[in-house]
């Protein structure tokens, strides 16, 4: 149980049948007050219906059109944004959604016949080129192999540093500027520091 309230994700590995907790049920019946504040910590990432992507841009025009009716701003929206992570007093539901852009059909097209098909920036043979060492690694899911990321306002990736030290390498399709944060190296450690402050994950 301490596990779960330490792991904000567990929630989501359940859903992805990763979770390996077989104690679930003995703690329900000896902490019910706990586990359900846990339960509604954890109801903020859940599987939701399958959609197409009509219905998610939809979805995410009529989202932006509520909260801004007359047109936002991009320093509109991310002060509104911080607003609600930081007052933490209301819940704004959003999509996203990840896809394997490696088949033919999603993100970049593999033919060379076709437009960037055959460009040297184009993601899905970028990790083939000659010079690059990536090639040595195979197919591996979000490095070698790109991934088309669906959002809309407020939509939200979790902070990440490469184990590695690669850079990192994304392209706009279409849809609202994305607003970026950076930390240098030189400050990685002490940001690192003032999260495990800010948002603790164990006691």
């Amino acid at each position: 149980m301490v596990e779960r309230a330490a792991n904000p994700l567990h929630r989501q590995k359940r859903l992805l049948g990763e979770s390996d907790s077989s104690d679930e049920e003995d703690d329900e019946e000896r902490y019910p007050h706990l586990i359900k504040a846990l339960k509604e910590a954890e109801e903020c990432i859940t599987r939701s219906l399958h959609m197409n992507l009509h219905t998610i841009k939809r979805i995410a025009n009529n989202t932006f059109k509520k909260h801004f009716p007359r047109g936002g701003a991009i320093t509109e929206v991310e002060d509104s944004y911080w607003s609600y992570v930081l007052l933490r007093s209301e819940h704004v539901c959003v999509n996203s959604a990840s896809i394997d852009a490696g088949p033919e059909g999603y993100g970049f097209a593999k033919n060379e016949d076709e437009p960037y098909g055959s460009h040297p920036w184009n993601l899905k043979t970028l990790s083939k080129n000659n010079g690059n060492v990536l090639r040595l690694l195979g197919p591996v899911l979000g490095l070698t192999v790109p991934t088309l990321h669906l959002g809309m306002l407020y939509s939200t990736s979790c902070w990440h540093r490469d184990p590695h030290g690669l850079p990192w390498m994304e392209y706009m399709h279409q849809g609202s500027s994305k607003i970026w944060y950076g930390i240098s190296d030189q400050e990685s450690e002490r940001f690192r520091q003032a999260v495990e402050i800010l948002c603790p994950t164990s006691r």
